[in-house]
């Protein structure tokens, strides 16, 4: 009886009958077909069914068929798989993922439940509404492929953070290259501007010490350096090189510089306005002429020339008009002369550290003040030899005062005023001239009047 009870076997699990099953999800997924299709006469009911599938999902409805027809045609082969299972959910999920994309870009193409939706995810939350569809979508085909869940999602994420990791070294790498190209050619181009700085410092000193052969030829060679370093796209070695030329020529320059405002100090220092070479008639004589200094003989000059012509007559009073008149001259002739001074002064202060520049402006400055000296110089020689004509007419000028109080009544002695005074007006220095002839007819006229 144990023997027997051993080799009874239990009752058997009844098994589906996969034909029916296959033939029933294959018919459901022809009708459906169908349905979706727009054209086939499928008759009131599947119209019905066609507005009711595509008018809820949109597109999503002709992904029904799919799993029907697909998992149908197996089990009408007597095939039961055990992956299908998993293709079909990995297939719906896909669907379901790709739908929610989908309503997020094109909510019109994913019916009313689609749009409805979609109008519940405004704004922003409409563009993040992808990135869960698109994890959906993601496990979807890990599942169809027989990958782990989610193994499609953490691929991805970890090739965008290495993608991100690369790209913040690669901005990094690219930000410190730019960095180090903008200091490069901020360095170029600083020295660019102090060569050519420095070719204006030459050309300068070439105006100080022209036909200068040595300056000629580090004028080109600065010149070739500022072409060399064109553009910033001079290679570090010319840079180098250039920074050290430019060293030595600045020293160089320095050195001329100084030499040339050595010789500056002594030509400033000679500077000035000789007093007029003339025996006048009316100095004190202690002081021989051309010894006497430019300011002691304009202090001599506006001593004479202050001294007022005596006499109230007419030819005394235009004489004493002239005398105002060359007593003006002389205030202009010496502000003109307290002007260049000054600019000699200032000149002679600040030459110690004059530039090349500077130096080529205090040359050409010293040789314009040459040039005010002398015309300084002859007018004030004209100045002097005007008021020394002037001196020999206050006698004669005493003597008609005499003659018109002695005869009040002659009137040759009034024509003879009126008519002196009348030609200084007219002529003014130019009359001093004819002092003698002026002398004779005071002396006629005095004989005259003593007949």
């Amino acid at each position: 009886m144990a023997g027997g009870r051993k080799g009874k076997k239990g009752p058997r699990r009844a098994q589906p009958d996969l034909e029916a099953i296959g033939l029933v999800l294959l018919a459901a997924g022809i009708f459906v077909v169908g349905v979706v299709v727009p054209g086939l006469p499928t008759g009131q009911v599947g119209r019905g069914v066609r507005e009711a599938l595509i008018g809820r999902f949109g597109w999503g409805a002709f992904a029904l068929p799919v799993p029907l027809l697909g998992v149908g045609g197996l089990f009408l082969l007597r095939r039961s798989p055990r992956w299908w299972p998993r293709m079909v959910a990995g297939y719906l999920l896909f669907i379901a993922g790709a739908w929610g994309v989908l309503v997020a870009v094109a909510a019109q193409d994913t019916g009313r439940y689609g749009q409805q939706l979609r109008a519940a995810l405004t704004g922003a939350w409409g563009a993040l509404a992808v990135v869960p569809a698109l994890f959906v979508a993601s496990v979807g085909i890990d599942l169809i492929v027989g990958a782990t869940p989610t193994r499609l999602t953490r691929s991805f994420l970890r090739a965008l953070v290495r993608a991100v990791r690369g790209g913040g070294k690669g901005l990094l790498a690219a930000r410190r290259r730019a960095k180090e190209r903008a200091a490069f050619r901020a360095d170029v181009a600083l020295t660019r501007r102090a060569l050519q700085e420095l070719d204006r410092d030459l050309q300068a000193l070439s105006t100080l010490y022209p036909g200068s052969a040595e300056l000629d030829r580090w004028r080109q060679e600065v010149r070739t350096s500022i072409k060399r370093l064109a553009a910033g796209t001079a290679p570090d070695v010319d840079l180098k090189d250039a920074r050290a030329d430019l060293k030595a020529w600045q020293s160089a320059v320095k050195d001329f510089a100084r030499d040339r405002a050595g010789e500056m100090v002594a030509l400033l220092a000679a500077e000035g306005a000789r007093a007029p070479e003339i025996d006048d008639g009316f100095a004190d004589g202690t002081v021989p002429a051309r010894e006497r200094s430019f300011d002691a003989w304009s202090r001599e000059l506006k001593g004479v020339l202050d001294d007022p012509v005596p006499g109230h007559a007419p030819a005394a009073r235009a004489l004493d008009r002239i005398r105002k008149t060359l007593a003006l001259d002389l205030t202009g002739l010496l502000e003109r002369h307290r002007r260049v001074v000054r600019e000699r002064d200032l000149d002679q202060r600040s030459l110690k550290g004059m530039s090349p520049r500077q130096l080529a402006r205090a040359s050409a400055d010293h040789g314009r003040r040459l040039q005010a000296y002398a015309r300084i110089e002859a007018d004030a020689e004209a100045l002097h030899r005007d008021a020394a004509w002037l001196e020999p007419w206050r006698g004669l000028a005493m003597r008609l005062d005499e003659l018109r109080a002695a005869y009040p009544d002659a009137a040759e002695v009034g024509e003879l005023d009126a008519t002196l005074a009348a030609e200084l007006d007219a002529s003014g220095v130019a009359e001093l001239a004819k002092l003698e002839g002026w002398h004779r007819a005071v002396d006629a006229v005095f004989a005259r009047a003593e007949a």
